[in-house]
């Protein structure tokens, strides 16, 4: 079995042998041929270098494209650029422009400001000799009426008329006694002498409102013993100062002191003076004259007002010193 099995294995391998020396001389013979044939050899080289030409011709296709895209791109932001450049030299002089213009206003700024300045202190001057002038008018009015504030009781009073006042201490205009709001209609008051004395106060505030040039909230009309005060909200509806025996008579009077009352807060409140009791007509008015003319070595405005404003009533409280 041995001999058998090393004859076949022999006859096999010289088979694989003898093929093998076949394939080397035919590879030989195949090689010789191919060194042999140059024109081949040659063509077939030239055609590999084409392709690799071919690819790299596509390549650089590619990046000329690439290229002038860049380029184009380039010479477009080149232009833009020189397009700001050309606007922010544009913006530059009108900038010059503007900050020449600046220095030109800010000289006349200040210029105005030199004039300015000289046309408040004349002015300031100018409003301290008209309020001087008002309060001089003022007190001559307030001395020409004589009115006389917390005079003591009513019985040591020397009194042009005779009557039962209970009151401690009253005031009076041109020695016509006007009690408070709330006890002007309280028995021992004469009716006679109460509206005498409010035709007195009324003359005095319109007159002092004349000399002000100043609106009064509520106007009045002033007629002696039968002065009027109008309420112009509701189409100037009167209200009579006089005259209180019937009962719708003296709601009326009532109502027509009250609003005389809050006539004197009001210039008291433009003055930037509070009014503690608006039903003290007499006193609270008088406490008006004397705040004006201590000005302000004895009175300081508690709101403020413009004092440099000629047509305020606050101009009457100016330091004259």
């Amino acid at each position: 079995m041995e001999d058998e099995f090393d004859i076949v294995t022999w006859t096999r391998l010289n088979g694989v042998i003898n093929k093998i020396r076949n394939t080397e001389q035919q590879l030989e013979i195949l090689k010789s041929q191919f060194n042999d044939d140059l024109p081949t050899s040659c063509n077939y080289a030239a055609s590999i270098l084409a392709s690799e030409m071919e690819v790299r011709q596509t390549c650089i296709n590619k990046l000329r494209k690439r290229i002038d895209c860049v380029q184009k791109l380039y010479i477009s932001k080149r232009r833009t650029m020189h397009e700001v450049h050309d606007k922010l030299a544009k913006k530059q002089v009108d900038f010059d422009k503007l900050v020449e213009k600046n220095e030109t206003l800010v000289e006349k700024l200040v210029e105005n400001n030199e004039q300015m300045e000289k046309l408040r202190k004349t002015n300031l001057i100018q409003v301290r000799l008209i309020s001087f002038r008002k309060l001089y008018l003022i007190q001559e009015i307030v001395d020409l009426f004589k009115i006389d504030i917390d005079g003591g009781p009513a019985s040591n009073q020397p009194r042009n008329t005779q009557s039962d006042c209970k009151c401690v201490l009253i005031d009076t205009i041109r020695s016509l006694h006007l009690p408070q709001i709330a006890s002007v209609q309280v028995a021992g008051h004469s009716e006679i002498e109460t509206t005498s004395a409010v035709g007195y106060v009324v003359q005095v505030l319109d007159a002092i409102s004349m000399v002000l040039d100043y609106p009064l909230r509520y106007p009045v009309i002033c007629g002696s013993s039968t002065s009027k005060i109008l309420f112009p909200i509701e189409n100037m509806r009167a209200a009579q100062l006089y005259n209180w025996k019937k009962r719708l008579d003296r709601d009326k009077f009532q109502e027509g002191l009250v609003w005389f009352g809050k006539n004197i807060a009001q210039l008291r409140g433009d003055c930037g003076i509070p009014t503690p009791h608006a039903d003290k007509t007499l006193s609270v008015l008088a406490d008006w004259v004397r705040s004006i003319n201590g000005g302000f070595r004895r009175y300081v405005c508690i709101y403020e007002r413009p004092t440099a404003s000629v047509t305020s009533p606050a101009s009457l409280l100016i330091n004259y010193e």
